[in-house]
């Protein structure tokens, strides 16, 4: 029972009583604990100063032995990983351990970062590392930041950190400008922290000065179009905080940890021309993704369908590599070249080509044939008359 007084955790006792007294049940007074200033919690200890790791938990880390198996690794992290959110680093610093758990790594536990790794990690959680509690009456504070591989977030009130957050890229946001990874960090954060910060105004700080005015652009791309609007629900003012004041975001976008699959599903997919240095080629790759409608291969163009449909001819193996490696995986590839009517110059697999993607996502692609003739056609192509019956 948790109270704020004195007095009210009193009359919270007795209205239990009370309750207890009417439907005749008693409590065992050798298992009871009253006006306890901390408790045990799944774990943790729950304090009036925050939370923090159970000592008699962590004692199982601390006389955990150096693990010589990947079995034995993998228990070691359990035991850690159930209190990374203590640890800052914590991906970082584990590293030098779950290397060993990749396929065909052979084990050395002689290796210095290893052992380094591991005592580091048992170190950390004997430090009594705690964490505050949020307080809703208060502004809450969100600290975004972006490397070239990883996103990190904090949310914290008064300076005191209330919970760690990060993220590694997935092989298509690596791509991205520096400004929309961190314009990506902040979507992130805002979703991943929404119990805290929907409904209330809050603090955005970033070291990426651009974003303090990026919302006033006034010809934004399609996708800061988007991000903009999924972040309209939010009440937020985004403050411009030096990198060398921004130490928990940035160190935390710089953990490495296990990547998260995002599939991007557009509903638009107009085929447009575009004066790209790849559109030189006739009959490029058309990967086309509708709501609505039946394929149609028509001139030797795919029109309309609920499918991933990939149409290539003529083109180099560098070109091939350059449009699909980030799009589809082996298996969902090779399904529809079983399936639909497909043109290449090279009849290898395409294990080779897409050996280190593990998604896919949906585009809109470009299109240069002779037997389009405009998009206006096109777009008659692919549309669908209703009529009702009066």
């Amino acid at each position: 029972i948790f109270s704020t007084s004195l007095q009210e955790h009193i009359n919270s006792l007795t209205l239990i009583f009370e309750r207890l007294r009417k439907a005749n049940l008693k409590i065992q007074l050798d298992k009871s604990e009253f006006l306890k200033k901390e408790t045990e919690f799944l774990g943790h200890i729950v304090t009036t100063a925050g939370v923090k790791p159970n000592p008699k938990k962590i004692e199982c880390v601390v006389n955990f032995p150096i693990p010589k198996t990947t079995k034995q690794i993998k228990q070691f992290l359990g035991l850690t990983g159930y209190y990374r959110k203590f640890i800052k680093d914590y991906s970082l610093i584990a590293k030098p351990m779950t290397k060993y758990l990749k396929k065909d790594c052979k084990m050395n536990i002689d290796d210095p970062e290893y052992q380094k790794s591991f005592n580091t990690l048992k170190t950390l959680l004997t430090h009594d590392p705690i964490l505050k509690y949020p307080d809703f009456t208060k502004t809450f504070t969100l600290t975004t930041d972006a490397s070239n591989y990883a996103l990190g977030a904090v949310l914290s009130q008064n300076n005191h950190p209330i919970c760690y957050a990060s993220r590694t890229l997935n092989s298509h946001e690596i791509n991205y400008s520096t400004i929309e990874k961190e314009l990506l960090a902040i979507i992130w954060a805002t979703k991943y922290f929404r119990p805290y910060l929907f409904g209330r105004k809050f603090t955005i700080e970033t070291d990426h000065k651009p974003l303090t005015w990026l919302f006033s652009i006034k010809e934004p791309n399609s996708k800061l179009v988007r991000w903009r609007l999924k972040l309209s629900e939010f009440d937020y003012e985004i403050k411009y905080k030096k990198g060398t004041k921004n130490t928990n975001a940035d160190a935390l976008s710089r953990i490495e940890t296990e990547p998260v699959t995002v599939n991007i599903l557009e509903s638009n997919s107009r085929i447009i021309k575009t004066k790209s240095p790849i559109n030189m080629f006739k009959n490029q790759v058309i990967i086309i993704k509708t709501t609505s409608g039946s394929l149609k291969i028509k001139n030797k163009c795919i029109f309309g369908n609920k499918r991933k449909i990939v149409y290539m001819k003529e083109m180099d193996r560098e070109t091939a590599i350059t449009l699909l490696k980030n799009h589809f995986n082996p298996t969902q590839l090779n399904a529809i070249l079983m399936e639909e009517e497909f043109y290449t110059t090279f009849s290898n697999t395409y294990e080779e080509l897409f050996a280190d993607n593990e998604k896919f996502r949906i585009i809109r692609c470009t299109l240069q044939t002779e037997d389009v003739e405009d998009e206006n056609r096109l777009a008659e192509i692919i549309k669908r008359e209703h009529l009702d019956k009066n």
